[in-house]
């Protein structure tokens, strides 16, 4: 105690610890020692003296199989969190409008009052059913969506629904069309189940689907986001979806639909949802609150078509037995008494005077470096730089200066055929966007003058 300068106590306290774990014994009238098999030598295995061979990368540990799933589309594909500002950041809400005194109330409810409502086990595969009940309510009313509460599945994200769907519905091989340039999720979850990924051009109609269909007219699934394309952001038109929706009737593929930031609509009224037009039970419509209200409820859904039901939720609980409950008892709750509908009105109308201060912004620049894609709905703009630019370079110059954007190339499975930036403007203040845009444009005139 007096070498290092502590307590008697404290020395007395360690000892008895170490003889309590076998390091030390006492021996009466002999004094204190170090035990002779101490308790380590037990569980350390023993060390050889030759260097072990590693392999080179993680990839060459894994089946066929599992190089397939993690090879092909970069991972990286969305930004890190590279500044504090979200300046241009997609897909990110404005959670400082959100009311979390009301979420707080709710959650205080079944947390106080009902505790037995969420620390029960939960057996329903698919999902707490006041959710799903609210939820097709909400999707007849708000999206024309056809289904009651025995077609909504409660998943953890898109990707989840895509692979599910993959497995059950597709055999290995089997063609898919994809968005070109479009989710990055989709097209990984699909060629991890084993499809086959055929890209469909996009344009200012949305998915081309007579090029889908001279190309690949055996396709057995499409996954279109058809609300707001991501990332070019147009809307498919009538024309085409009653042509996808044909097509799909005759040779019995499957249409995923991701009814993409389809809440937000600024200039017009929003098109029927796919699976509202469909007649033959062909679409899986899909949707997600991660962003429309904070990253971190992880909790999206899925409305199936009767007959798939129960193999979507048996092949379900394979991946996870069910969801967390108290999120979703609130998230029920926040629906059914109409907050959710009050959040989309007023983050729309504050949505919509960003864009317009975004628009306004780009279509001042005179020299063309960015000109802005489709925009009638959604949390972002596409904006195209001149063709020989590499919106990548631009996206780490940009870094550098503080301001995150989302290059396209990135979004292409094959080569990107335009170089341009998804601007997100949703976690914007309005004071910034204007500012945020001319040193963005700095950035590219300089690359532009090299």
């Amino acid at each position: 105690a007096t070498l290092l300068q502590v307590s008697r106590n404290t020395i007395l306290n360690a000892v008895d610890q170490l003889i309590a774990e076998d390091y030390l014994e006492a021996r009466v009238g002999a004094g204190i020692f170090v035990t002779g098999e101490l308790p380590d030598q037990v569980i350390l295995a023993e060390t050889t003296s030759g260097e072990a061979t590693m392999p080179q990368s993680g990839e060459m540990l894994l089946s066929a199989q599992g190089r397939q799933w993690v090879g092909g589309f970069r991972a990286d594909w969305y930004p890190a969190n590279q500044t504090s500002q979200h300046l241009f950041r997609n897909g990110l809400p404005d959670i400082s409008r959100f009311p979390f005194k009301v979420w707080q109330k709710l959650a205080s409810k079944y947390l106080l009052d009902q505790p037995d409502v969420i620390f029960d086990f939960n057996p329903d595969l698919a999902g707490h059913f006041p959710l799903r009940a609210a939820l097709a309510q909400y999707l007849g009313a708000a999206r024309a969506v056809n289904c009651g509460p025995e077609n909504v599945m409660m998943l953890t994200g898109v990707e989840q629904l895509v692979y599910l769907a993959a497995k059950l519905l597709l055999n290995p091989g089997d063609k898919v069309w994809v968005e070109e340039p479009g989710f990055p999720g989709a097209a990984r979850a699909l060629q991890a189940a084993g499809a086959q990924i055929v890209p469909v051009p996009v344009d200012d109609k949305g998915l081309d689907v007579s090029y889908g269909l001279a190309t690949a007219p055996d396709a057995r699934l499409v996954y279109v986001t058809p609300s707001h394309q991501f990332p070019v952001g147009s809307t498919l038109s009538l024309e085409r979806r009653l042509q996808l929706l044909n097509w799909s009737a005759r040779s019995g593929a499957w249409i995923l639909e991701d009814d993409y930031d389809s809440e937000y609509c600024y200039d017009r009224r929003p098109l029927a949802s796919l699976q509202g037009l469909d007649v033959n039970s062909r679409v899986i419509y899909m949707g997600s609150f991660t962003k429309v209200l904070f990253p971190g409820i992880r909790l999206d859904y899925a409305v199936l078509p009767p007959l798939l039901v129960q193999p979507f939720t048996t092949a379900r609980a394979t991946l996870d037995i069910h969801l967390p409950t108290l999120n979703q008892a609130i998230l029920a709750d926040f629906i059914v008494e109409g907050h959710f509908s009050r959040h989309i009105r007023r983050m729309r109308k504050h949505y919509g005077a960003l864009r317009r201060t975004l628009l306004a912004a780009l279509r001042a620049d005179e020299a063309g470096l960015l000109t802005p894609g489709p925009s009638g709905g959604g949390m972002h703009i596409c904006a195209w730089l001149p063709a020989d630019l590499d919106d990548e370079a631009v996206c780490a110059r940009a870094a550098a200066e503080g301001i995150e954007v989302l290059p396209i190339s990135r979004l292409y499975v094959t080569e990107a055929v335009k170089p341009g930036l998804v601007l997100g403007y949703t976690a914007a203040k309005v004071a910034q966007i204007p500012h945020g845009v001319g040193r963005l444009l700095q950035v590219i005139g300089a690359l532009v003058e090299q």
